[in-house]
């Protein structure tokens, strides 16, 4: 378990770091500079392993493709399996069952909640069944490799000077270049990007590698370095990631505005521990977009490939990510940002429909249909929205262009034209970084 992190003694190593000269002459000047960011902040959350829509938001009255469902719930416009979210009848202890019940969330609770913000996705087509594929082309919507996540898009479209604008606990964050990425899952690891000579970042009394002196000399050398480099740089792009390199070492200096929590989420028992990093990763993330340094963050959880035991397996991992969404929800409404932050969940691709076996260890395996959910910031038009379809046979059915109504024969709705939709939800139409990465898809209005 992650040893809280208390703010005072934060501020403290942040004060100290700035106070003996850890940073650059010129870096406080260097953020000044910096404007402030209004846009909106995004979170992507990613279910590793490839999840099973019919038994979330794309769900099939059907008994031999979803066995623990009791029907088709809805909420609002919305739809979804509804299965009870029992942590002893799904294998734990039932010593917590309790405070497990209540850091777990079914979907009916989930939906009801937040039915007024959320757009489903049916019918998203990966055309593939492997995982890498699945992945890149569910979070850049570009299934070959090279093309950068919309979280990296977002972060760099910010402009430089923000030390961690991109924040990821895991997931697909490949930036291509176009902006720094923090991998900071927990307060010791962000305690190291304030104040990387020091040898534990979480006691302001530690001792550190070099002598306040000697480690001000070590950062001009690397600075000169860099702008070394940098001159003889022939490549316009190679050098313009020097200079977004060289403006993040800078802006280590505004670090120091960040507040994190007294305390990081802990949750009971042994069997929560995949979604307290995700909800630790989240108070994290909303301390660093409060503070200004951070636009975009990458969340994960695993477990969804479920080949055996599905229905047990799933059901569990479900109700955990759906509890972690919901923190999200509770994080920016607490650090008073549920106006400005969108998420958006998904998978490296689907599952099913049909089982693997007859008994009640069968699973399922990788099926390219897939679901996304995107939750719309408090304000914004357009939630409440089923988009697309799926057949009885869990394969994505065709849209009308103008009015996105299931038809046969219309458009399929693949990840580049979520991705599309993403980007003007975004403000990222002609962005030259995004205009760098062209997407395939087409041009539907998914979200206004």
């Amino acid at each position: 378990m992650n040893k809280p992190f208390d703010r005072r003694s934060f501020l403290k190593l942040a004060g100290l770091a700035a106070g003996a000269g850890l940073v650059p002459a010129g870096a406080f000047r260097a953020l000044a500079d910096t404007p402030a960011y209004t846009g909106t902040f995004l979170v992507t959350v990613h279910a590793g392993g490839g999840w099973d829509p019919l038994f979330l938001c794309d769900p099939k009255d059907d008994p031999t493709l979803n066995r623990v469902a009791a029907g088709v719930g809805t909420a609002g416009n919305l739809r979804f399996s509804d299965h009870e979210v029992d942590p002893v009848a799904l294998g734990y202890d039932a010593t917590h069952a309790t405070e497990y019940a209540a850091n777990m969330l079914s979907n009916r609770t989930f939906f009801e909640r937040h039915r007024a913000r959320t757009v489903v996705l049916n019918g998203v087509d990966t055309r593939t069944n492997n995982h890498d594929t699945g992945t890149r082309f569910v979070w850049s919507g570009h299934s070959p490799v090279g093309h950068p996540s919309i979280g990296a898009l977002a972060a760099a479209a910010a402009g430089p000077g923000r030390p961690i604008a991109y924040l990821s606990q895991g997931g697909y964050d490949h930036t291509a270049g176009l902006v720094p990425l923090a991998r900071a899952a927990n307060a010791y690891a962000m305690g190291r990007l304030v104040d990387p000579n020091r040898i534990d970042p979480t006691n302001a009394e530690s001792e550190r590698y070099h002598a306040p002196g000697t480690y001000a000399r070590i950062l001009e050398a690397q600075r000169a370095r860099l702008a070394a480099d940098r001159e003889a740089a022939s490549l316009p792009r190679m050098r313009g990631a020097m200079e977004r390199m060289e403006r993040a070492r800078l802006g280590t200096a505004d670090l120091g505005a960040l507040v994190l929590p007294e305390s990081l989420m802990e949750l009971p028992g042994y069997e929560l521990y995949d979604p307290q990093l995700m909800m630790q990763q989240t108070q994290l993330a909303m301390s660093a977009f409060a503070a200004g340094v951070s636009v975009a963050a990458s969340l994960t959880i695993g477990g969804f490939d479920t080949h055996g035991s599905h229905d047990q397996l799933h059901v569990r991992q479900l109700a955990k990510l759906l509890a972690g969404v919901d923190f999200i929800r509770q994080e920016a409404e607490r650090a008073g940002l549920g106006h400005r932050v969108l998420i958006v969940v998904g998978s490296d691709f689907g599952r099913g429909p049909t089982y693997n076996g007859t008994n009640q260890y069968a699973g399922k395996d990788h099926w390219p249909s897939t679901s996304m959910m995107v939750l719309l910031p408090d304000g914004a038009r357009g939630g409440d929205r089923v988009i697309g379809a799926t057949d009885d046979g869990q394969r994505p059915r065709g849209l009308d262009p103008v009015t996105l109504a299931p038809v046969d024969g219309g458009r399929r709705l693949s990840p580049a034209t979520v991705h599309r939709a993403l980007r003007r939800l975004l403000s990222l139409e002609g962005n030259a970084d995004a205009a760098q990465y062209p997407l395939l898809g087409d041009d539907l209005a998914l979200f206004g």
